[in-house]
């Protein structure tokens, strides 16, 4: 943890003078949280990068394409994987090319396109998402069941 980013007690305490309500415990509380999220997302992009060649954004959108077996239009995918539609047509193009999704008419509206899992793309999430699960729990190993329970039931409190 970059224990340069957390604020020295001195300008905690400044701080805590020039704004009534500050929880120095809470202030302390959140940049780890904040730092600790950072080092695993890092973490789980190494991971994915360089055992499967993808991206966190590229894992979201398989993801979504698993669950939605008949597709998703392009802007529903950026909707639900927060991130623009033109990020969302570059991320499409190279899937395309992989032979992970493929692209045809929506039905409704023929100016529309749907976006699904090819069967390789299906084959794909199905090897890859046991192995993401698997580092994620790899991640955890140095809690115990129950701090693992206490760790998520806090998290749901704050979100």
């Amino acid at each position: 943890m970059n224990m340069e980013l957390f604020p020295t007690k001195g300008e905690l305490e400044e701080a805590t003078r020039k704004a009534t309500g500050i929880n120095k415990t809470a202030v302390l509380a959140m940049i780890s949280i904040s730092q600790a999220a950072e080092e695993i997302r890092t973490t789980l992009g190494k991971t994915l990068e360089s055992q499967y060649r993808l991206s966190e954004g590229k894992l979201h959108i398989l993801l979504l394409l698993y669950r939605q077996k008949s597709g998703l239009s392009p802007s529903s995918l950026a909707k639900k994987s927060g991130v623009t539609k033109a990020t969302v047509s570059v991320m499409i193009g190279r899937m395309k090319n992989e032979g992970l999704v493929s692209e045809k008419e929506n039905g409704i509206d023929r100016r529309g396109k749907q976006i699904a899992l090819t069967e390789s793309g299906r084959i794909y999430v199905d090897y890859v998402l046991p192995q993401y699960y698997l580092r994620l729990s790899q991640m955890m190993k140095n809690l115990t069941e129950e701090e693992q329970k206490i760790l998520l039931s806090l998290l749901h409190k704050l979100i």
